[in-house]
């Protein structure tokens, strides 16, 4: 099983992507989540993509300046800046990381709030 993301789209389609669309990054961050999941799929015959759309939770992500998501949307909305470009801008599905994870451990394929791919 590999975490990935909405960001290896690149927002044009305007609506929610499905299994079926073609990626397209437009970040070095989508390029490099693109990246895992070929070689997720390269090297595991059968391996399950989860690709995430807004993933947030109580901790803090010590890589991204001690923010979360939830976090970081407030201060954009603050400070009047638009969200990250990528992904499936205007409809976003937020998703609990806790959430996630027990929908996952009962079901991996059909999670909601979870492209599998």
């Amino acid at each position: 099983m590999h975490f990935s993301t909405d960001y290896v789209f690149d927002g044009a389609k305007g609506v929610a992507y499905t299994e079926a669309d073609a990626p397209n990054p437009i970040s070095a961050y989508g390029v490099s989540k693109l990246g895992g999941e070929r070689l997720a799929h390269e090297r595991c015959e059968g391996a399950l993509v989860i690709r995430v759309s807004g993933l947030f939770g109580i901790a803090k992500s010590g890589g991204k300046g001690g923010t979360n998501f939830v976090e970081t949307m407030l201060w954009l909305a603050r400070e009047g800046r638009p969200p990250p470009r990528g992904g499936r801008p205007g409809a976003r599905a937020v998703l609990h990381a806790r959430r996630g994870a027990r929908g996952l451990a009962r079901d991996p394929v059909g999670a909601h709030g979870a492209l599998a791919t």
